[in-house]
């Protein structure tokens, strides 16, 4: 049986819509996923690096935007 091995950040909205898709790519098709969940959070703030999408920035507006697309 073949195997995926995927990624998802739990905070992440395009994981989210990775997550939701994934199965209807993979059922019947013979292939395992392997669900490898992680928090990127903690990483980022030990490197000191800002969020991705700071609160009422443009950036985030943006993000909100391509979901609904």
């Amino acid at each position: 049986m073949a195997r995926i091995e995927f990624w998802l950040e739990y905070a992440s909205t395009y994981s989210y819509l990775s997550v939701a898709r994934i199965s209807r790519l993979t059922d019947g098709q013979g292939i395992q996923i392997d669900w490898q969940p992680f928090w990127l959070y903690p990483v980022r703030e030990k490197l000191g690096l800002p969020p991705p999408f700071p609160e009422g920035s443009p950036r985030e507006r943006y993000m909100w935007r391509d979901l609904e697309r």
